[in-house]
């Protein structure tokens, strides 16, 4: 068992927007070949995804994936109001914490369960 985080991502707000970045991810959700991992999180009804690139859409968040090219890219995300936004953001949150828990490939690991957060750094 290992200390290192299974995430660390840095979300921001912005005006009616939210850009994310992977700053590191455990290597064990990473797409491989044809095979995409999904985690869905039924609190926050989001689809956590690895295939190819780093993305934010309205229900899914897609960490690192097969395209190692794009890891160190910005994901962004506009809404129509900061309410909008912080809504969201909460979901987003609250996913991740549930795929830190919850993800059948993290099972062997019981020590990834808290979420730690320094500034605008979210680590799980």
């Amino acid at each position: 068992m290992t200390n290192k985080p299974i995430l660390k991502i840095r979300i921001v707000d912005f005006e009616k927007a939210l850009a994310a970045q992977i700053l590191e991810m455990d290597e064990r959700f990473r797409k491989t070949n044809q095979e995409e991992n999904k985690f869905i999180s039924e609190t926050a009804a989001f689809c956590v995804c690895s295939a190819y690139t780093p993305a934010l859409y309205e229900n899914d968040i897609y960490l690192y994936g097969s395209d190692s090219n794009y890891e160190s890219h910005i994901q962004t995300n506009w809404f129509d109001s900061n309410k909008e936004r912080d809504t969201y953001k909460a979901q987003l949150i609250e996913a991740l914490k549930d795929w830190a828990k919850n993800w059948e490939g993290w099972k062997s690991d019981v020590s990834k369960m808290e979420m730690t957060v320094d500034g605008d750094v979210y680590t799980f």
